[in-house]
This record gives structure tokens, C-alpha cells and sequence, in this order.
């Protein structure tokens, strides 16, 4: 049976930031440009969002700091971006072979707490995407009216306010939105008010215009709607109208910017599927895990491969795999599942897979602190992986979250409130957002929460 979508324990200290130094030396004793450099920060740790001051100081006429900082003068000191992740500095002094080069590695953490902004937005059931300006789009959902919502809204992380920026022309909510490399935005299937769940619109946030795109060859809602490098998207599974047992499909299409059209994939997946993940791989395939059937929890993992335009069986692995797990796809390659629960959705799950691109394989990896399920996260520059709320053991939603490093895990400081349809969006400076979802009662939760 499909369950829909709508699912931070202990607190861990904050530590005391130090108040000394910390710098970065180079001395090749040669005394020429590069000869007993050293680059040196304000601080030995900075908080998420927040700013370093490094000064450098060398010998030569000419250094500069990577990424980002460019040309600087001894002894004058520079101020970096926002601070999101680990960032490692690195001052060049000289050019060419002559170029001496020293690192200096700046330690970001999160203070692990919510801020509540002061402006509501009640939703659930809703699609967020971050668009390249930093900004996050909203769309659609259910807003306490007496249909669902038509609304596209703007979240400024500079203002921290919200703007509408457009209108749907078909209220809709657990539908998908893909946000493609022209930076518009495809918006396919989900629960509609006034047409079939088959109907797609292309979003343009420049001109605030949807333009209908026609239909999908299938109604679809919790399906998958995928990016791919050639800038096609690849639509999977899904609960549909095509008479398959349970209501899941194992169909799949291709939407092509080119043409703006939808199109069968050359074979069907595996088997039927809905509520699954399917992720970008580093190679320009997809990886297709989890989800549920009419025989309850799928069984299988795939591959499609953009190159054939068709899926196959991925060899080796789990025999079975959770529904509503979180997949995660990291900066080294490799996809993590995370979480999840039973294909009788009373128990939820601890147990993670990981994929490795060197193997191309699944395989199983340390259990997760929490048994999360239909959890709302986000990936870190290092590749640890925050998850919030959801279901705790299928059957609660919770106010809990995690995080989820490569040798370890724990419990993250408790939400204000449990959400179930929620998002979680990383924003510029590293913080998330995290925005509307449904508490055990059914209340839309209409604080807007910054994880920082």
C-alpha cells in the first residue's frame, strides 16, 4: 500500500570557539618571492555563515589567494564569503615555475541550532528548488485553502522574506519540480485541482510566466523527475492511472528541452515502483532504488543509462530495499540510502546502503542513529548528509534529525515542532531552510526554520 508524503534527540555541544590564531607557514629559506610566506586567520573555527579575516604576509611584489579572494598586498588583511563548509585558502606568491603555493584549511561548523524567522509561510506537500542566485522557489502545495495552491513564491536569504513570483496554471502538491540548465523550471505531475496528474508546465522565474508543456504520457504522482547531462529529464514510476496492480507503474519518459515533448523510454524499469529515488550518477547514468508496489517494499536497484535510453537490473546488493529512505548523492561519487522502513509501513529502519562507483555496486554501511523515514535533507560540501523530521519508526511524525558523517553519526537538536511535507534547502551561506510540512494532527506548520 502507498503511504503519502507528508514524516533532533539529544543536543550536542557547541564548542567555545578559540580565540588565537591559527596560520599557515612557508619558509623555503631561498629568500626570493614565496620565501617565509605565512597566511593567517582571525580565528582557529568559524560558525556556519560567518565571515574569516586572513591576512597574508610574504616577501615579492605579487601573491594571490584561491578561490575567489584574487590579488592582495603584505600585510593587508582580506575578508572571505560566507562561510558554508571546510574551505581550504591557498596563498600564491609569484608566478609561473617561480610561484610558491601555501593551504590553509578554515574549520566550519554548524551551532546546531533553529532560528524562526519572522514571516509565516504555512505549507505542505509543496516542491522547493534553489535557484543559481541563491534565492528559493516555492511551489504550489497545500495552503489551508479549499484547493491547492496555484502560488510560486520567492524566499530572499538576504531579506529572509518572501515575494509571490508567479502562478501555476494547475494547483498542484507532491508533484516535481526540476530546475533545468536554461534556469527555468519543469513542473510535472502530483494531485492536481483541475486536470490529470499528467499535466507539466515550464516556469520561467525571469518573467514569472508558466507555460503549460502539454502532458506526460502517464499521470503521475510520487514519481521521479531527474536532470540529466544532456539536459533532457528522466520521469520514472510513480502511482498513475495505466492499470497496473496497486496503481504503481514501472513506465518511465524523457522530456527533451529541444522539442519540449515527452517521450517513452526504449524499455520499462525493472519492476513498478512509487514513492522511490532515482539519482545522478557521476557517470550520466541513474540510479533507481527503493519505492513501493502492490507486493509492498521493491526489491530491486537499477540503472538507466542515458546512452541506450533503457534500464537494467543492478547486479549484486541488498534483496530488498526500504521505501522512503533519503538518497544522497555526494561530491567523491558515491549515493548513500539512508533510513527508510518496512514494505508493511510499521516499522522504520536503520539500516544505510552506499553505492561506489568503483565497484557500481550497493553494499551495506554503518546504521544510522534514527529510524527516519520520508525525512527532508540536505548533502554538505564534505558529503555528510543532515536529515529532518519525517516519520520516526513509520508510524510518529517527528521533530527529529540527523547527521550522517562517512564513519559516524548522531542526533541533532530537536526541531520547535514534528513535520511531515516538508523541504529542507541549503541557502548561500550554508544554512538551511526549512520550510512548511504537517504536524501528527494534520496542523500546516507555518514557521520557517533556519538550521544554523
Amino acid at each position: 500500500m502507498l503511504k503519502n508524503l507528508i514524516r533532533l534527540s539529544c543536543v550536542l555541544p557547541v564548542m567555545l570557539l578559540a580565540a588565537c590564531n591559527v596560520s599557515s607557514r612557508l619558509d623555503d629559506g631561498s629568500g626570493g618571492s614565496g620565501g617565509d610566506a605565512t597566511l593567517t586567520a582571525d580565528r582557529s573555527s568559524y560558525l556556519v555563515g560567518e565571515v574569516a579575516t586572513l591576512t597574508p604576509k610574504f616577501t615579492g611584489k605579487v601573491a594571490r589567494i584561491d578561490p575567489g579572494l584574487g590579488a592582495v598586498t603584505s600585510g593587508v588583511a582580506v575578508k572571505t564569503p560566507a562561510l558554508r563548509d571546510n574551505t581550504e585558502y591557498k596563498l600564491v606568491v609569484g608566478t609561473g615555475a617561480d610561484a610558491k603555493t601555501i593551504s590553509l584549511t578554515l574549520q566550519v561548523r554548524f551551532r546546531n541550532s533553529y532560528r524562526v524567522l519572522d514571516q509565516t509561510f504555512a505549507v505542505s506537500q509543496h516542491a522547493a528548488v534553489a535557484l543559481a542566485d541563491g534565492s528559493v522557489l516555492v511551489s504550489g502545495g497545500s495552503r489551508g485553502l479549499s484547493i491547492l495552491s496555484t502560488a510560486i513564491n520567492r524566499f530572499d536569504p538576504v531579506s529572509q522574506g518572501w515575494t509571490q513570483l508567479g502562478v501555476l496554471n494547475n494547483g498542484r502538491s507532491e508533484h516535481q519540480m526540476t530546475l533545468l540548465a536554461s534556469g527555468k523550471l519543469l513542473i510535472t505531475g502530483g494531485n492536481l485541482n483541475l486536470a490529470g496528474g499528467a499535466a507539466a508546465e515550464l516556469f520561467d522565474p525571469t518573467t514569472g510566466i508558466s507555460l503549460v508543456q502539454g502532458a506526460m504520457l502517464a499521470q503521475r504522482l510520487h514519481h521521479t523527475a531527474t536532470l540529466l547531462n544532456s539536459g533532457k529529464v528522466l520521469i520514472t514510476g510513480g502511482s498513475t492511472g495505466e492499470g497496473f496492480p496497486g496503481g504503481t507503474s514501472n513506465t518511465a519518459e524523457l522530456w527533451d528541452p529541444a522539442t519540449q515533448s515527452f517521450t517513452p523510454t526504449v524499455n520499462t524499469m525493472t519492476t513498478a515502483r512509487a514513492n522511490h529515488n532515482a539519482t545522478l550518477l557521476s557517470d550520466g547514468k541513474v540510479l533507481i532504488t527503493g519505492g513501493y508496489n502492490s507486493w509492498g517494499t521493491v526489491q530491486y536497484a537499477e540503472l538507466y543509462d542515458p546512452l541506450t535510453n533503457k534500464f537494467s537490473p543492478l547486479a549484486g546488493g541488498p534483496a530488498a530495499l526500504p521505501a522512503l529512505q533519503t538518497a544522497a548523492a555526494r561530491p567523491d561519487g558515491s549515493v548513500w540510502l539512508l533510513g527508510g522502513e518496512n514494505q508493511q509501513s510499521t516499522a522504520g529502519v536503520r539500516i544505510a546502503y552506499q553505492y561506489l562507483p568503483s565497484t557500481g555496486a550497493l553494499s551495506a554501511r554503518s546504521d544510522i542513529p534514527l529510524a527516519q523515514s520520508a525525512a527532508a535533507s540536505v548533502v554538505l560540501g564534505n558529503g555528510d548528509v543532515l536529515m529532518f523530521g519525517g516519520y520516526l519508526d513509520a508510524t510518529a511524525i517527528t521533530n527529529q534529525a540527523q547527521r550522517i558523517g562517512a564513519n559516524d553519526g548522531s542526533t541533532l537538536a530537536n526541531m520547535p515542532s514534528a513535520r511531515l511535507g516538508h523541504t529542507a534547502t541549503r541557502l548561500p551561506d550554508g544554512r538551511v531552510l526549512i520550510v512548511g510540512g504537517q504536524n501528527g494532527t494534520g496542523t500546516l506548520q507555518s514557521n520557517v526554520l533556519v538550521y544554523e
